[in-house]
C-alpha cells in the first residue's frame, strides 16, 4: 500500500475527526453545566482529562515507537466510543467515567501525528510538513463548517419543536459513537510503511528495556536542542492560555453575552472559516516572514493585541467577534507549530519525544482549568480573561529567546 494510500487515510481521519469536534465541542461544557455540576466540578474533570494523558503518554509512546504506531492508535482511540455512551446517561460519576476514557484515548494523539508526519516525510520531505498538514486541516475544517452548519439547523430546529435543548444534545453521543467507528475502520485501512521491531515475540524485559532506550535517546534529544527547550516552555504557557480559554468560552458567550446554545454551532463555523483561510496561505505567511518561527511570533503578537482590546470590551457584542477571531488564528496555524516543532526531531524517536513535550503541557493544562473554575466562581469572567492574557504574554518570550540563537531547528 503506497504513501498516497494512506494519505487518503489521513484525510479522512481529519474530516471525521473535525465532523466530531463540530457536534460535540460546542455542546461538552454545556452539557455538564446544565446537567447539574458546578463550575469546580468542571474545572476538576477538565483538570483529570489533561492529567491523564500526562501520565499514560510517555509509556504510550515509546511503545508505539517500538512496536506500531498505528495499532497503539487503534487500541486508544477504542475507548472513545464507550466514552461517548457514558456521557449519553448525563450524570456526574458517568461523566467522570467518560473524562477517564477519553484521556485515556487520547494518549495515542502524538503516536497518530508522528505516524502521519514520517508518512509526509519519507515520500515528500520535511520541507513540505506544513503545504501537507496544512492541506489535511483544511479538508478537515471545511466538513467542519458543513457540520456545525447541520448541527445548528438540527438543533435550532428540534428545539423549537420539543423545547428541550439538554435532552436533545444527548442524541449527539450516539451520532459520535457511529463517527469514532467510522473512523476505527478508516484507520484500519492504512499500513505504516516504516518497519519496527516485532516486540510480540519479546519478553517483558526486553520490551521494558526498548521503553527506557527510546527515553534514554529522547532525553539526550531535549537536553541537545536549544530550539526544543524553549518551544516546550512556549508550549506550556500556550497551553495554560488556550486550556483557560477553550474551558470558559461558551460558559462566558452563555452567561456575559446571554447567547443560547443553538447558536453555538454558528460560532464554531465561524472560527473554522478564518482557520481555513490560514491553512490555505500559511506556506505563504511562513515565506513572508522567512522562517516557522518568525510566523509564530508574528501570529501571537496579533493574537495578544486581540485579547488586549477584549479586556476592555468583556461584555460587548464586539467581545464574540474578538474571541471567534483568536480561536480561528490559533487553530489556523497549527500546522505552523506542527512543523517547527518536528523538525529537530529523530523520526525513530517522535512518538515519544512528542509525548515528552506533552507531558508539562498536560500538567500545565490540568493546573489551568483548576484555575479556571476557581476563578470564574470567584472572580468573574473578567478576570479570566486577564489570566489569558498574562500567560499569553509570557508565553511569547521564549519564542523571541529562540529567534536569537544559533540553533539550525527552524
Amino acid at each position: 500500500m503506497s504513501c498516497f494510500r494512506n494519505l487518503r487515510v489521513f484525510y479522512i481521519n481529519s474530516i471525521l475527526d473535525e465532523i466530531l469536534y463540530a457536534l460535540l465541542n460546542p455542546i461538552f461544557v454545556i452539557y455538564m453545566l446544565n446537567a447539574g455540576i458546578t463550575q469546580m466540578q468542571l474545572g476538576t474533570l477538565m483538570a483529570i482529562y489533561f492529567l491523564l494523558p500526562t501520565v499514560l503518554m510517555p509509556v504510550v509512546s515509546a511503545l508505539a515507537d517500538i512496536w506500531s504506531r498505528k495499532k497503539v492508535a487503534m487500541l486508544c482511540f477504542s475507548l472513545f466510543p464507550f466514552a461517548y455512551l457514558l456521557m449519553y446517561y448525563g450524570d456526574y460519576h458517568a461523566f467522570l467515567l467518560a473524562i477517564l476514557l477519553m484521556g485515556a484515548g487520547s494518549t495515542a494523539n502524538t503516536s497518530f501525528t508522528a505516524w502521519m508526519m514520517d508518512e509526509i516525510k519519507r515520500y515528500y520531505g520535511e520541507h513540505t510538513w506544513v503545504e501537507h498538514t496544512s492541506r489535511i486541516e483544511k479538508y478537515g475544517k471545511a466538513s467542519f463548517v458543513l457540520a456545525s452548519l447541520t448541527a445548528f439547523v438540527f438543533l435550532f430546529r428540534m428545539s423549537e419543536i420539543k423545547g428541550d435543548v439538554t435532552r436533545i444534545l444527548r442524541y449527539f453521543w450516539i451520532i459520535a459513537m457511529v463517527i469514532e467507528i467510522s473512523n476505527l475502520l478508516n484507520i484500519a485501512l492504512a499500513e505504516e510503511t516504516v518497519v519496527r521491531k516485532k516486540t510480540a515475540k519479546l519478553k517483558m524485559k526486553e520490551r521494558l528495556r526498548g521503553i527506557l532506550k527510546v527515553y534514554g535517546q529522547a532525553i539526550r534529544t531535549i537536553r541537545s536542542s536549544t530550539t526544543l527547550k524553549y518551544l516546550m516552555l512556549s508550549f506550556l504557557l500556550y497551553t495554560a492560555a488556550y486550556s483557560i480559554l477553550s474551558v470558559g468560552f461558551f460558559p462566558y458567550i452563555k452567561s456575559v453575552l446571554a447567547i443560547k446554545e443553538q447558536f453555538f454551532n454558528l460560532i464554531y463555523l465561524a472560527s473554522s472559516t478564518i482557520a481555513i483561510l490560514l491553512y490555505h496561505y500559511n506556506s505563504r505567511i511562513v515565506a513572508k516572514m522567512k522562517g516557522e518561527i518568525r510566523a509564530i511570533i508574528f501570529v501571537e503578537l496579533i493574537v495578544l493585541f486581540l485579547i488586549f482590546i477584549l479586556l476592555f470590551n468583556v461584555s460587548s457584542l464586539p467581545a464574540l467577534f474578538l474571541l471567534v477571531l483568536i480561536m480561528g488564528i490559533e487553530v489556523g496555524t497549527t500546522p505552523i507549530y506542527n512543523s517547527l516543532i518536528n523538525r529537530p526531531i529523530p523520526s525513530k524517536i517522535r512518538s515519544t519525544l512528542l509525548s515528552f513535550m506533552a507531558v508539562p503541557a498536560g500538567i500545565m493544562g490540568a493546573f489551568a482549568s483548576l484555575l479556571y473554575g476557581f476563578v470564574a466562581q470567584n472572580c468573574g469572567m473578567t478576570a479570566v480573561l486577564l489570566l489569558v492574557f498574562v500567560f499569553a504574554c509570557i508565553g511569547v518570550v521564549p519564542l523571541f529567546i529562540i529567534l536569537r540563537t544559533d540553533d539550525s531547528a527552524f
